[in-house]
């Protein structure tokens, strides 16, 4: 008898889009909410438990609720000292979160973060693998 395999693709709310920049998070989130005319604000560490490791990697993220827009935005990092959020991704710095977004507003961010002070490259994760969206849906 053949057997296949079903692959689970959640339905995601948000996007991604991948920063490179040389900059520490905060540092980068001033730029941004320069740049964006957004607030994001230290709300956390991300903790990710792995049983291969003792200890759990922590990622800091930033964030910005618009209401008005009803736009929510995320600034993670993507490397910490015990490994990467995005082992794919192992050459971003930081994930922008964005959810409830429209098309059109995602490029309209991602042009803008582009074209943001210290920051050398952006490109929005079109798929992003099933781990890192795993790990993003909190």
């Amino acid at each position: 008898m053949k057997s296949s395999r079903l692959k689970y693709q959640p339905d995601t709310n948000f996007k991604l889009i991948a920063i490179v920049s040389n900059e520490t998070i905060a540092r980068l989130s001033w730029v941004l909410n320069k740049t964006l005319r957004t607030e994001l604000n230290f709300t956390e560490e991300l903790k990710l438990y792995n049983e291969k490791l003792e200890t759990p990697q922590r990622f800091s993220v930033y964030s910005h609720t618009n209401l008005q827009g009803k736009c929510v935005y995320r600034l993670i990092e993507n490397k910490s000292d015990l490994g990467f959020l995005s082992q794919r991704n192992a050459n971003v710095d930081f994930i922008f979160q964005c959810f409830d977004c429209t098309d059109e507003k995602i490029s309209e961010l991602l042009n803008e973060i582009k074209h943001a002070e210290d920051v050398n490259f952006a490109t929005i994760i079109d798929q992003p693998e099933s781990a890192l969206v795993q790990k993003l849906m909190i």
